[in-house]
């Protein structure tokens, strides 16, 4: 289990001291060497290439901003350090801005059920802190077979005190009538506004659009990549299938394939919000917010 802010906000860092060390040889240089260390990173990160990405992207157009329009008075290797310093400044107050945000007060009410998938660890730090303000309820879906909402269940029952409910994936249809809201998490937000999340989450999302549950995604703004479905779902793991399948069974059945992909892309039209440490944004304005971080230049790394 590794937070997805922890390996964002490491990889700020390594750009920075890769940049600061390079842009004395110019901009192509540094640009060069930016992508060449973004594309190892996230060679090395599995679930958490896109969010490399996505830092790597950010990274290339301030420092390409700051060589377009320097502060005369330092040399460009101060600029380009003060520029990213303040980047990673704002970037570690992320997750203090996404849950304490107004917004997130207002998506959750007393006495409200809310249903979620697995463990999210942004998901969970809004419940945790909307727990402070706020008594309700949470439905958990353990994710099967990974079970990582087992350990979200433990830590909003013990820490928040919350009342909680752990439920196999089969309920989820049986128990969504009495839910009145879902949050789930997401591995990336796309550029038409869709989600590449854990495999699982678009049987949730399907589920609530069934019963007229509204849906809110919950992802900062790090996890926004300027790339569209279809270069995404290229790009999905599959995951070995012995973990969906027994093995016995399995030598019994010679003429199946199995597949087994690591995530779900949940189409736009099945959220109804997104919120981020930017506030809350309609799946629709995403490709504002998109043109507003990167570079088109910079979309493929």
């Amino acid at each position: 289990y590794t937070d997805s802010h922890d390996v964002a906000n490491t990889t700020a860092e390594v750009l920075k001291v890769v940049a600061v060390a390079t842009c004395m040889a110019g901009l192509e240089n540094v640009r060069k060497s930016l992508r060449d260390v973004g594309r190892y990173l996230a060679g090395l990160a599995g679930n958490h290439k896109y969010v490399i990405g996505n830092v790597t992207r950010r990274v290339l157009k301030l420092v390409q901003e700051t060589f377009d329009d320097p502060d005369e008075e330092f040399s460009i290797q101060e600029n380009i350090k003060e520029t990213l310093s303040l980047f990673l400044d704002e970037f570690n107050q992320t997750r203090d801005t996404m849950v304490i945000n107004a917004a997130v007060a207002e998506q959750i009410h007393s006495a409200e059920v809310i249903l979620t998938f697995g463990r999210s660890a942004t998901v969970e730090r809004l419940l945790l802190e909307a727990a402070k303000k706020r008594t309700f309820e949470v439905v958990i879906a353990e994710n099967s077979p990974r079970g990582d909402g087992h350990a979200l269940a433990k830590v909003l029952a013990s820490e928040a005190k919350l009342e909680v409910t752990l439920i196999p994936d089969s309920a989820i249809f049986a128990v969504m009538p009495r839910v009145h809201k879902v949050f789930i998490g997401a591995e990336a937000m796309l550029a038409n506004g869709s989600l590449l999340a854990p495999a699982g989450t678009l049987l949730v999302a399907i589920v609530a659009r069934h019963y007229s549950k509204p849906v809110v995604s919950c992802a900062e703004l790090y996890k926004l990549t300027p790339l569209f479905p279809l270069s995404a779902m290229a790009d999905v793991k599959l995951l070995h299938p012995a973990t969906i399948l027994n093995e016995e069974i399995a030598l019994e059945m010679p003429n199946v394939n199995v597949v087994n992909p690591a995530n779900d892309l949940v189409p736009a039209e099945m959220i109804s919000l997104l919120l981020s440490d930017n506030g809350e944004c309609s799946p629709v304005g995403v490709h504002r917010l998109v043109k507003q971080l990167y570079d088109e230049v910079d979309v493929p790394l």
